[in-house]
């Protein structure tokens, strides 16, 4: 038997984690791939060895990348190497704004509010705004990242509204 080929890797963020797959080696080498080596890209150290075509690497950094790359093996050793190492950068959204208040006037409401505790590995993108009186989901403003405020106009007196602030970032 001879070396087998390479499988193709992708990887998918998940908060604090990155789940691997891969494709079944496309060429076996004439011998029955035994297990999948998954390696650290950055520093060559063996992260797991498996039969199946999937993994999910755990406990890692929200916002920080990270590089894999995968091997078959069969009797007669490692498949080559792949061209480039898959590197996926995990992630979650952020939490809630804090201390959401709002003040009003004639047809028209300001909202302040405080960022939240957690960008969720991401640099916040900015703020969207949800009137929740409605059934949309689509946010009736934006605002970008270092703004802290919104006013909103066109308001009818004396009607209930609920409005909703959320963080944004590229996930």
């Amino acid at each position: 038997p001879s070396n087998p080929e390479a499988p193709t890797l992708s990887g998918t963020r998940g908060n604090a984690n990155v789940a691997l797959s891969w494709t079944t080696a496309p060429w076996d080498g004439g011998s029955a791939i035994t297990v999948y080596r998954i390696i650290n890209a950055n520093t060559s150290a063996l992260i797991q060895e498996l039969s199946g075509n999937s993994y999910t690497v755990t406990g890692l950094t929200n916002g920080v990348a990270y590089s894999y790359k995968v091997y078959a093996v069969n009797a007669a050793g490692l498949s080559g190497v792949q061209s480039e190492a898959v590197t996926v950068t995990p992630g979650t959204t952020p939490t809630a704004v804090k201390s959401l208040s709002a003040s009003y006037a004639s047809t028209q409401a300001t909202l302040t509010w405080a960022a939240p505790d957690s960008s969720g590995g991401y640099a916040f993108t900015g703020y969207n705004i949800y009137d929740l009186s409605t059934s949309s989901v689509t946010p009736i403003t934006s605002t970008n990242a270092s703004t802290l405020t919104a006013t909103i106009n066109g308001l009818t007196n004396g009607t209930l509204y609920t409005f909703a602030v959320a963080a944004a970032n590229a996930i």
